[in-house]
């Protein structure tokens, strides 16, 4: 998606035209420029008749301006230059308030918009880059760097206007004295030559802020991830010494950055007055200029001496910030690179009618040199109770990636109804798919919203339905607040039992086709176990269930179990017929009810 107009790229701006609206807050600002510069020039026909009681220089403005006056009907008088300086003036105020408008509500769309993209292009991309993420990385990206990114474009767009409104306020400059003007040229290239090291100082200063901030960020994210087991360690001094030593770069930086921004402003604001003093000087003495000539000259000089100054910290913060969208705008070609592929002639997929077939898969991950999945063969039948059992690292859970199409095989074939996966619309599939994973997913919200994620438009009913099911009514009961309870971030006001019965319940909701558990029960105590494997007996046989356990307790009434070793399946067979074959199952089995 294009985020504005097709950039003109130059040296000076090479991200120019990227900014919404670019175009037409430029326009404006020409209008300003030129209302601006006439009514500043104004001011030589006021001082002149303040001065000598009427008009006796001959200049070309002035002579514009008395030709203006007369087209209008109106003597050039004292009056009538004090009304037209105000009209002029107002218009110029209200047109560049139009800009300041035209130009923050670029900013902000365009800031919104990479935001938009930046998601977009996250949670599109396949689930192999999905899962390789930086979380701490991608919500600096999300907060910080977008938002330093459209500051970017919006000081790009604002020294480009400071410019042309430079050369406007010169153009009228040098209807007074063009040798004075070219003066103010050499000048602006010296003050230029200046602080020319100070803007590139400004780019590597940007760029290591933005590493800075990743760091930062992804530390943190990753520490409170961590945090009971940090409290339980007594590391809490580890986490505190490495948040120190980013958090000292980040100051040196950021007083790095200011003492570049206050010398750029120094040099500013030193320059021009300079330039002043030689101004002054070479009218009077070397030309021989009338005093409001001077003055007026002076007045557009004091006009464009902040415009030169703006032109200067504006670059300097383009320099400092176009790093953010530079980042920004890989992580965003670099998610687009792995966006997930759906051909437009896909089938879409509406109703599981018989089964669900594994036909020799295999399957290897990136720079892995064993395979996770090998020549795998199975059937799972429609409203059947599937159980994947064996030590963590033998490919169930990878099986369940390939049922659920978020991977695809190497060789082989996932077949839905004699379906190829891959021919199938990935979304249609996933759609019918109910999902609890070990690690729940509960979002800081309601119950009611929880509930609802993928099926926003469900009623109360249906909600208090699928929660019977999950045995969480029990827990719902003595909430003041109901289902409109907040649950806080991960479902903290939850127990760990808790929070997997909210979740079975909603992955529920919608009565979908196929119901996965990745070892949802492996972390709970036997309580909550049971609760859930009475909500899975509740429903078995109304629906397809594969249940991924170390607990063999959990899928005892299973239709049927297939045992994993090293990726390939080694046996299958209800829980009795498999304790009778006296393999892989019943040693598990004796393992675990050995005491």
């Amino acid at each position: 998606m294009k985020l504005g107009h097709m950039p003109f790229k130059f040296r000076l701006f090479p991200t120019f035209g990227q900014l919404p609206r670019t175009w037409r807050s430029l326009g404006i600002i020409v209008v300003v420029g030129l209302v601006e510069g006439l009514g500043i020039s104004l001011f030589i026909p006021l001082l002149e008749i303040l001065q000598n009681g009427s008009i006796k220089t001959d200049n070309a403005i002035l002579n514009m301006i008395q030709s203006v006056y007369a087209a209008v009907g109106l003597e050039l008088t004292l009056y009538s230059s004090l009304m037209g300086i105000v009209i002029i003036v107002s218009a110029s105020l209200t047109l560049n308030f139009i800009q300041r408008l035209v130009i923050a509500n670029a900013l902000y769309r365009f800031t919104q918009q990479l935001r938009a993209n930046l998601a977009r292009s996250t949670f599109m991309s396949n689930w192999q880059r999905l899962s390789d993420i930086n979380q701490g990385s991608s919500i600096n990206l999300m907060v910080q760097e977008s938002h330093r990114g459209g500051m970017a474009l919006l000081s790009e767009v604002m020294c480009a206007a400071s410019i042309i409104q430079v050369l406007i306020l010169l153009a009228f400059a040098a209807a007074i004295s063009w040798e004075l003007v070219l003066l103010c040229f050499v000048f602006v290239l010296i003050s230029l030559l200046i602080i020319r090291p100070l803007l590139v100082s400004a780019k590597h200063l940007g760029k290591m802020k933005t590493q800075i901030n990743n760091k930062l960020s992804f530390a943190f994210v990753d520490y409170l991830r961590g945090s009971k087991f940090i409290k339980l360690t007594a590391t809490e001094h580890i986490v505190q010494n490495h948040l120190n030593r980013i958090l000292e770069a980040s100051y040196q930086n950021l007083f790095a950055s200011e003492v570049n921004k206050s010398a750029v402003y120094l040099f500013s604001q030193l320059l021009p007055l300079i330039l002043l003093a030689a101004a002054i000087v070479t009218a009077h003495d070397i030309l021989s200029i009338s005093v409001s000539m001077i003055l007026v000259f002076l007045l557009l000089l004091i006009r464009i001496t902040p415009r030169i100054v703006q032109f200067q910290q504006h670059y300097q913060t383009f320099m400092a910030a176009i790093s953010a969208l530079e980042a920004v705008n890989l992580e965003i070609r670099s998610n687009t690179d792995f966006l997930e592929s759906s051909s437009d002639h896909a089938k879409i997929h509406t109703e599981l009618k018989n089964e669900i077939i594994l036909d020799d898969v295999h399957f290897n991950y990136e720079g892995s040199t064993s395979s996770a999945v090998q020549g795998v063969s199975l059937k799972l039948l429609r409203n059947s109770f599937n159980a994947l059992v064996d030590t963590s690292g033998s490919g169930k859970s990878t099986l369940v990636d390939l049922i659920s199409g978020i991977q695809s095989p190497a060789a082989g074939h996932v077949l839905i109804d004699n379906d190829d996966l891959r021919d199938l619309q990935p979304s249609s599939w996933r759609q019918k798919i109910g999902y609890v994973g070990q690690e729940t997913t509960i979002f800081n919200d309601t119950i009611r919203n929880n509930m609802c994620f993928a099926h926003p438009d469900a009623t109360d009913d249906e909600i208090l339905e699928r929660l019977k099911i999950a045995n969480f009514i029990p827990v719902l009961e003595p909430l003041p607040d109901g289902l409109d309870t907040v649950l806080g971030e991960n479902g903290t006001k939850l127990s760990g039992g808790e929070r997997q019965r909210l979740a079975i319940a909603r992955a529920l909701m919608g009565k979908p086709a196929l119901l996965i558990l990745d070892e949802a029960t492996s972390a709970l105590d036997n309580e909550s176990e049971h609760l859930i494997q009475k909500a899975i007996e509740t429903i078995a046989g109304e629906i397809t269930i594969v249940v991924i356990a170390h607990r063999l307790s959990t899928i005892r009434m299973a239709d049927i179990i297939h045992v994993m070793e090293d990726g390939q399946l080694i046996e299958s067979g209800d829980f009795d017929q498999l304790l009778k074959k006296d393999r892989r199952f019943a040693e598990l089995y004796k393992i675990q009810y050995s005491s």
